[in-house]
């Protein structure tokens, strides 16, 4: 009787312990759940980050797109300063052969208007030294 005791005891013993474990792998099951929930939610916060994220960057290489198609190229730029260039140089060479003209006209009677010019000469030659430079 002593040994159908301690059977019975071992088994009220064993049966609390089952109802221990699966007290506690019941309540890990809950934990694991909220934890998946949580992580479902925070994975579709940062899909609609990436989201907001990605559209930004396609409105800003939309914008570059539309502006480099309004720009001019290295090569557009390059002819127009050599045309400018050359454009300069042609008024520097009529404005020296326009003085030298009023020059020897002028030696008999008005060096002011000689004067004048020569200035004028000096200084758009410097102009166009200085926009040169610049465009170079």
């Amino acid at each position: 009787m002593d040994e159908e005791l301690n059977t019975r005891e071992r088994l009220a013993r064993l049966e609390e312990q089952v109802k221990a474990l699966h007290g506690i792998l019941t309540e890990r099951d809950k934990q694991v759940g909220l934890a998946l929930r949580s992580i479902d939610r925070a994975t579709e916060k940062a899909e609609e980050a990436q989201q907001r994220v990605n559209q930004g960057q396609n409105e800003f290489r939309g914008a570059l797109k539309d502006q480099s198609g309004t720009l001019a190229t290295k090569e557009e730029v390059g002819a127009l300063r050599d045309g400018t260039i050359h454009r300069l140089a042609a008024l520097e060479n009529q404005l020296v052969a326009f003085s030298a003209r009023i020059e020897g006209r002028e030696r008999g009677g008005q060096p002011y208007i000689a004067i004048g010019l020569a200035v004028a000469m000096i200084v758009l030659s410097g102009l166009v030294s200085a926009a040169i430079a610049y465009l170079r």
